[in-house]
């Protein structure tokens, strides 16, 4: 068996060590992104992006009751609704964005919810769900909303609308 020519430049014992370095990196880098596609970001207690993974179901006339006039399309502090969500496991969403960026407002039972709301409107705590560098906007947009939902704040509680309970608990 002929030996086989090997490049001159994997002769070089500091080349093969910089191939094995960033073989090592493209190996981790891979690791990572597979364990984020998985759930690595997003798993319990992380924040994220407004999640696409879940089914969304249009908000009936309870939950529009709480925003009205407000609706998909409306404008708030520069965000634009894009989804105004029934209640899905306890509390009911509201999806905005602008340019790139999205924002989801939670809104749960202020009595009862295991945390401090960063705003409250009668019965109602409102909480950012979307990503912390996204913290400041949301602010402005939950109490954009929240002063909207001043003069609704007597609506009748929808159906199914509870405390909010992190990670679910």
């Amino acid at each position: 068996m002929a030996d086989e020519a090997t490049p001159t430049s994997l002769q070089n014992p500091r080349a093969r060590m910089a191939l094995v370095a960033v073989a090592v990196l493209a190996l981790a880098a891979g690791f990572a992104l597979t364990r984020r596609g998985r759930g690595g970001l997003g798993g319990r207690g992380e924040r994220v992006a407004v999640r696409t993974d879940v089914p969304r179901e249009p908000a009936g006339p309870e939950v529009r009751a709480l925003f009205a006039p407000l609706t998909e399309g409306s404008v708030v502090e520069g965000w634009r609704i894009q989804t105004i969500e029934g209640v899905r496991d306890g509390n009911a969403h509201v999806v905005l964005t602008r340019g790139g960026d999205a924002i989801e407002v939670l809104v749960a039972l202020r009595q009862g919810t295991a945390v401090t709301p960063p705003t409250a409107v009668g019965p109602y705590a409102l909480f950012n769900m979307g990503l912390a560098r996204l913290d400041r906007p949301a602010a402005q947009v939950i109490r954009g909303l929240a002063e909207r939902m001043r003069a609704n704040a007597s609506a009748p509680v929808p159906p199914g609308l509870g405390p909010f309970r992190p990670n679910g608990g």
